[in-house]
């Protein structure tokens, strides 16, 4: 996820942490090797989401972000194994909802197809988003998004995907 704690403030850096969760897209480094067009085992697959960029919609016309204000983000994800492989892309929408919140729509596109998550990030450093379907070997995917914002530069943020048949 990306952390933009200077620019839009402390929930902001909340909203872009949501956008590692859709960065799965290098999910499909991790099952490479499994077989079939679904899932159909439970399978985890740990990413690293680093770099990007972030756009801010100012919809409510204020000088500062305010509620209904959104954030998109899209970045390049990495296997968590393998770091220096890309496994795909994340964009995720991300809504500013109040109370240091943010709602959160991420789509991963990977090699072997796209997963879909949702759900409300709140304040601090580890969140959960719903994994609410897929296409290709993702078809039938459902489950839960960890997602932990990594300190340091390059708005880096670890996912792991809790994947169910």
């Amino acid at each position: 996820m990306l952390h933009i704690t200077g620019r839009f403030g402390k929930g902001g850096a909340i909203a872009a942490a949501a956008s590692v969760a859709i960065v799965l897209a290098g999910a499909g480094i991790a099952v490479a090797s499994a077989s079939g067009t679904a899932i159909t085992t439970a399978t985890r697959i740990r990413l690293e989401a680093r770099g990007g960029t972030a756009t801010f919609v100012n919809v409510r016309h204020l000088s500062h972000p305010a509620v209904g204000d959104e954030v998109i983000l899209a970045q390049l994800v990495f296997s968590a194994a393998h770091p220096s492989q890309l496994a795909g892309h994340g964009f995720v929408t991300v809504i500013l909802v109040g109370n240091n919140s943010e709602q959160d729509h991420a789509t991963l596109v990977l090699k072997q197809g796209e997963i879909d998550a949702a759900g409300v990030q709140g304040p601090g450093n580890t969140f959960q988003l719903a994994v609410t379907g897929g296409t290709g070997r993702f078809q039938n995917a459902r489950g839960q998004a960890d997602v932990k914002l990594l300190p340091g530069p390059g708005n880096k943020d670890l996912i792991t995907l809790h994947l169910l048949p």
